[in-house]
């Protein structure tokens, strides 16, 4: 059974210039991930220290 997560990849790698982060969603099946990247992005500060996206921002601050 495949299993779905939201990931946001923070290193300075994923960062655009304007400093905002693509969300992906991993997709685990039959021992293999893969990522499919999103039409959102994010700002890191918006990211929580466990790699999630802050409550109180969800939803406010997504650029599409």
């Amino acid at each position: 059974m495949a299993t779905f997560k939201p990931v946001v990849f923070s290193s300075a790698k994923h960062l655009k210039q304007d400093g905002t982060t693509n969300i992906k969603i991993r997709i685990y099946h039959n021992s293999s991930t893969q990522y499919v990247p999103t039409q959102y992005y994010i700002s890191p500060n918006q990211l929580l220290k466990s790699g999630s996206i802050a409550e109180r921002r969800r939803n406010c601050c997504l650029r599409v």
